[in-house]
């Protein structure tokens, strides 16, 4: 009865040991379209502070994120080879920079273009990029954001952007004035 008492102490205690390091993760990520400057911003929120300057024997980076865009949507889930660009957050090192890559049925390419990321105290980055570096004509697209530590995927999240565009203030307000005409209306004739 000791043996097995001994024995479970030290598997729960192992497990505790396992579970109390948490892996470089996304916990969150939005995209928030803008169609007038036909932009859209990216927030990806870690688990931890971000490590994007330590890398270890193989080169791999401590932390890293990959930001995968298919302006088709698909129905079937996301689709690496369907993907037109890469928002690239590895070996960014003490830079401010993020690539953004051609992709080609799942094969990286030339540089799109290059955006600017800030990191805040909460452990979330922020950059945005033009439709057209991202590959997009309209803002619309599906995409995955990946997180790496030591080059070992950690956290895949699919999502797709959505544009919903509001009508003029015109509109919401034709409505209401009407309704306060018609009540104007039936007011002076029933009093």
């Amino acid at each position: 009865m000791r043996r097995i008492s001994k024995y479970c102490a030290t598997c729960i205690v192992l497990l505790f040991a396992q579970c109390s390091h948490a892996s470089f993760s996304t916990i969150f990520q939005s995209a928030t379209v803008d169609n007038k400057a036909k932009t859209v911003t990216f927030d990806v929120g870690f688990n931890q502070a971000p490590d994007f300057k330590t890398t270890n024997a193989q080169g791999d980076d401590a932390s890293a994120f990959q930001l995968f865009v298919n302006p088709g949507h698909s129905a079937s889930g996301f689709d690496y080879f369907k993907s037109v660009s890469l928002v690239r957050g590895v070996h960014i090192g003490s830079s401010d920079e993020l690539s953004v890559l051609d992709v080609k049925d799942g094969a990286f390419g030339g540089e799109r273009g290059v955006t600017q990321f800030a990191l805040d105290d909460s452990n979330t980055i922020h950059f945005t990029a033009p439709f057209e570096v991202l590959g997009s004509s309209d803002g619309r697209f599906d995409y995955r954001v990946e997180s790496y530590e030591f080059g070992t995927l950690t956290s895949m999240i699919d999502s797709t952007t959505a544009t919903v565009p509001l009508p003029p203030a015109a509109y919401a307000t034709i409505p209401t004035a009407v309704m306060i005409g018609v009540g104007m209306v039936m007011r002076r004739r029933f009093a």
